[in-house]
């Protein structure tokens, strides 16, 4: 009995295995598990790449991503930070990579992102760098079942109103001893 694969689909990391896709003739997808904003800024950082010299955090002026809300250039995303650094050039590869699938599924739905993936489906300028159509696909979402003999829940629970500070800074932040000490001192 023969099987033949309908789809590949891959996540950020996994554009590597497009050979393989190819060589089976197997149509290859992409999943970008953030918004279509932050796909439109990953797809346009060649374009950004190609005209802006210089690092973006010294731009006075805000990035311009058509069809979507500009951007400070002091936000961009940490892998844009320092153009000399090596994984600006991955990450730059990376999103060349994605122009090489058949589509792009994004963890968003169109009613949350409309003016941003209208423009990723249908402007000239995103279009030339996405080369694939757009696939909203979300909202997804790791269920988490919390019961209520959870520890952490109970010690919650235990605390008072208004007492816990919860900070998160991704999987790639971070903080300086002096963020550090200016954080706490807000809290405190």
């Amino acid at each position: 009995m023969n099987h033949r694969l309908d789809a590949l689909i891959v996540d950020i990391f996994g554009t590597q295995i497009l050979p393989i896709a190819e060589e089976f003739n197997i149509p290859k997808y992409v999943f970008h598990p953030t918004n279509a904003w932050s796909l439109a800024l990953f797809m346009y950082q060649q374009v950004l790449d190609q005209e802006i010299e210089g690092e973006y955090v010294d731009l006075k002026q805000p990035l311009e991503i058509l069809g979507c809300k500009a951007l400070r250039p002091d936000d961009v995303m940490d892998p844009m930070m320092d153009r000399s650094d090596q994984q600006y050039h991955e990450y730059l590869k990376l999103a060349l990579e994605y122009m090489c699938f058949d589509g792009i599924l994004t963890n968003t739905w169109e009613e949350l992102e409309e003016e941003t993936i209208k423009a990723l489906q249908s402007n000239e300028k995103l279009q030339s760098v996405s080369r694939c159509p757009i696939y909203p696909i979300g909202p997804l979402r790791r269920a988490v079942d919390i019961t209520e003999h959870d520890e952490v829940i109970q010690w919650l629970d235990k605390q008072n109103q208004k007492s816990i500070l919860y900070v998160s800074f991704g999987s790639g932040g971070t903080l300086s001893s002096e963020q550090i000490i200016e954080l706490a001192g807000v809290w405190s």
